[in-house]
């Protein structure tokens, strides 16, 4: 059927049945014999090459990639993939920006569009709307301006207008809210053509980007890069997107072939907005490219230019000319060439060569119990979602099953992926991402302060939080990498912070959207959390009280306007009111934000769910409590920990809330999040710590600890194991470990000396480090938590398991006794 589908002649039933016949018999003799009608005029061998044409037509399309395509899916040619559009989103490109910072590849050109971002914006037409009140009256409300106050309200003598004043019971004008803006999307052509190659490619980039991360948060952006006579939609909002755009390398020397359709792709587009184009001055003045240019009807567009020296340039074309806009001069050398702030796995020059080795090797090697369940109050706690598809991804792994999971319990809740930060007194920062396993040590030197708020980057890379040290009066941004393994803490340079009289007026901080917010009684600041850069101040009602996240309820205001939200559009902070509908008389106990949903969400007494931009609720638990409070609700708002008290009884009882299915599962304790996650982690193994001196027993090493026991390492299996060994037995060459001073960055607690130099110390973390005099010796640093020890030497090779380490075993036990351990003895002899 496939070869004579095209055939032009079709048999007529007779026939067909008749040659069907034929075939099924296979045998000639046996089969009904065809007559056709054959006419004695025309020629045999014409009439035959005629009847074998469609045959002969046939077989010239047949192959064996389309019988098997055909087969498959029915079709004769594969389909292509579409042509997809890359929206950028203004928080998405921001989020990345940040991830970039650590990136060591990368981090160049993160610093090259932050600072771009700080002049590169496209002109912004006034409207009216904008400045004047338009619009008729909707409502009567008892708030608003004296302007807006009912005239037969001034009929009251002064003292009960002031009175109906005081008491919010005087009636104002409520103006109509004018409709918004239609979604505006700028549309963002790249060349990269031969005149763009090297750095002016970087650049180019580095300006879509600063044009994507300062857009207006309703509005998106459309990046594409020229290529001959077409346009190729480029995806700015992920590492993998700037890497493959950044090798594309298209020989045109302009990009005036695209211009039709670039120009076409925007009028058949039902967003209006910008369209730039981002070249280099060259091509600008090419003869070939201004023809090109002269041949658009666009009425209007941006030119934005850049070179290899640094300067920039932003123009808007039209049919008057240009106009120049912006314009400016960078040092890239400096910017594109500064070192990325991560260093993985390199040996730290700024600790003594006299230390042991561990401590110049970042990241630290070992995983080691980092959380004190008996004192989480003295420690520094928040949680962050971990997304397993994307770890997967990063890791090369080919399964969709999560990587991390925090909890085992049987609903939807416990099977979220989290992870646990905790900075204690002495300035450690550690990172558990699995409860089987030990935290992950990220930072020796983290400035202790008060957690105000976290986030995490859209990717969940990067986790972030916001620390105020008190008796400084400093804030600091910490920035964790989870895949590096690296922490970075800056400075943010609030100006209202120091000049409080009252530390009570300092309410607190939230995220929303890319901006970092700084609350505080008649005033809030937005930061750029990525380049601590003050973006806009804002004075507001002593009235308003902050409860959580971005909402503010106005004492002074009824039921119906109560609630506030704020919002950085771009230039300026802005607060909105939030229409509660039918839950306007509601006693809600606080609004939040779901990622991945617009608008408000809320809890109340009653234990509802209520979805306000949908105007829908759903019941939490069948049962409803006395006494409801939201204790913490987590970033991405799928989950939050509540405490309740029953009708048949006055103790409160925790549980944690799955927002998405409406699950409750009680928890046994922990007043955040991340103290309940903390809690559900895996108790860690035994290490010993008390140890008051080390000697030589035989040709073995032994520890005395301050019992008198002596422990020996031995080899067991593929591990190396710390025993009890025989006490009575002879030693020699005892040292006691003599107390040293205690850093926040060196946890040596002990020290032990040789004659001959070789050095032993006594880590409080419970790791036993030795460095022989012979420096051929490999150094060896052992985690001692019996009967497995976890081992690192200093030719980088491990051996311990999975609880202690995330490298895999490259050494083993004989090899660590014969190489290390009897060289060491037999060089103290």
């Amino acid at each position: 059927m496939v070869v004579f589908e095209s055939a032009p002649r079709v048999a007529n039933p007779e026939v067909a049945r008749m040659v069907c016949a034929i075939l099924a018999e296979q045998l000639v003799g046996n089969a009904p014999k065809l007559s056709l009608p054959y006419n004695h005029n025309r020629n045999p061998l014409a009439d035959l090459q005629h009847n074998l044409r469609p045959l002969l037509n046939g077989l010239k399309e047949i192959t064996a990639r389309a019988l098997k395509l055909r087969k498959e899916t029915g079709l004769d040619v594969e389909p292509g993939p579409a042509l997809i559009d890359f929206v950028v989103e203004q928080q998405a490109v921001r989020s990345l920006l940040q991830e970039l910072v650590l990136d060591d590849e990368l981090s160049g050109l993160s610093q090259l569009a932050r600072n771009l971002s700080a002049v590169v914006q496209l002109p912004r037409a006034i409207l009216d709307s904008d400045e004047l009140p338009l619009g008729g009256v909707s409502d009567l409300t008892n708030r608003g301006t004296l302007d807006r106050m009912l005239l037969s309200e001034l009929a009251h003598d002064d003292l009960m207008l002031a009175t109906r004043v005081a008491l919010n019971e005087a009636l104002y004008l409520r103006r109509e809210v004018q409709p918004g803006h239609p979604s505006e999307r700028c549309h963002v052509l790249i060349d990269s053509g031969l005149r763009m190659w090297g750095v002016p490619r970087v650049f180019a980039t580095a300006v879509a980007l600063s044009l994507a991360s300062t857009r207006d948060p309703q509005s998106s952006l459309s990046a594409y890069r020229a290529s001959e006579a077409s346009i190729i939609p480029v995806d700015l909002s992920t590492r993998e997107g700037l890497i493959a755009h950044l090798g594309a390398l298209e020989p045109d020397v302009q990009p005036g072939r695209a211009l039709p359709e670039f120009f076409a792709r925007i009028s058949q587009s039902k967003f209006t907005g910008d369209a730039v184009l981002v070249t280099t001055e060259m091509v600008l003045n090419d003869p070939e490219f201004q023809r090109a240019l002269a041949g658009e009807t666009c009425p209007r567009f941006y030119l934005a230019t850049v070179n290899r020296e640094g300067e920039f340039q932003l123009c808007s074309h039209g049919p008057r000319g240009r106009k120049c806009h912006t314009s400016l001069k960078l040092d890239l050398n400096q910017i594109l060439n500064a070192p990325a702030m991560s260093d993985r796995n390199l040996i730290d020059s700024t600790v003594d060569p006299n230390l042991p080795a561990l401590f110049r090797v970042h990241p630290f090697p070992f995983r080691l119990p980092g959380i004190n369940k008996q004192s989480l109050v003295k420690d520094n706690l928040w949680s962050f979602p971990i997304p397993a598809a994307y770890d997967a991804q990063e890791q090369g792994s080919e399964t969709s099953q999560p990587t991390y999971v925090l909890s085992v319990h049987s609903s939807d809740v416990m099977r979220c992926e989290y992870g646990i930060v905790a900075l204690s007194r002495d300035q450690r920062l550690v990172l558990i991402d699995d409860p089987a396993r030990g935290a992950r040590q990220i930072h020796e030197s983290i400035p202790f302060g008060k957690l105000l708020t976290s986030w995490s980057s859209v990717h969940g890379r990067v986790t972030s939080a916001l620390l105020f040290r008190e008796s400084q009066r400093k804030l600091y941004i910490v920035s964790i990498d989870r895949l590096e393994g690296t922490a970075t803490h800056h400075a943010l340079p609030s100006a209202a912070l120091p000049l409080l009289h009252d530390l009570r007026e300092a309410r607190g901080a939230t995220y929303h959207q890319g901006v970092l917010f700084l609350v505080f009684r008649e005033l809030i600041e937005a930061f750029d959390p990525t380049t601590r850069q003050l973006l806009a101040t804002k004075r507001i009602s002593p009235s308003l009280q902050w409860r959580r996240g971005r909402y503010f309820w106005d004492a002074a205001a009824g039921k119906s306007d109560a609630c506030i939200a704020i919002a950085f559009d771009g230039t300026s902070i802005i607060t909105e009111p939030v229409p509660l509908g039918q839950f306007a008389t509601v006693p809600l106990l606080t609004l939040f934000d779901r990622q991945g949903y617009d608008g408000a969400f809320g809890i109340d007494r009653e234990g509802h769910l209520l979805d306000v931009t949908e105007q829908t609720k759903a019941k939490l638990w069948k049962s409803s409590p006395v006494q409801l409070t939201v204790m913490e609700i987590s970033e991405d708002g799928r989950r939050m920990l509540v405490s309740m008290t029953q009708t048949h009884s006055s103790k409160s009882e925790l549980a944690l809330v799955d927002v998405a299915s409406l699950s409750l599962s009680m928890v046994a304790r922990g007043a955040t999040l991340a103290e309940v996650d903390a809690y559900r982690v895996s108790e860690p193994p035994h290490i010993m710590r008390r140890f008051t001196s080390i000697a030589i027993q035989g040709d073995k090493i032994v520890l005395v600890s301050k019992r008198g026991n002596f422990w020996s390492f031995k080899v067991y299996g593929d591990r190396l194991s710390l025993q009890e060994v025989d006490g009575s037995l002879a030693t020699r060459l005892s040292r006691n470990f003599e107390l040293m001073n205690r850093s926040p960055n060196h946890r040596l607690q002990g020290e032990a000396k040789w004659d001959d130099g070789s050095r032993a110390w006594l880590d409080a973390r419970g790791i036993l480090h030795l460095q022989s005099s012979d420096r051929s010796i490999p150094e060896v640093s052992l985690v001692l938590s019996p009967p497995h020890v976890a081992v690192w030497t200093s030719d980088r090779r491990a051996n311990g398991t999975r609880y202690f380490l995330d490298a895999e075993n490259s050494i083993t036990a004989e090899e660590i006794v014969t190489n290390i351990f009897e060289p060491f003895v037999a060089q103290l002899t």
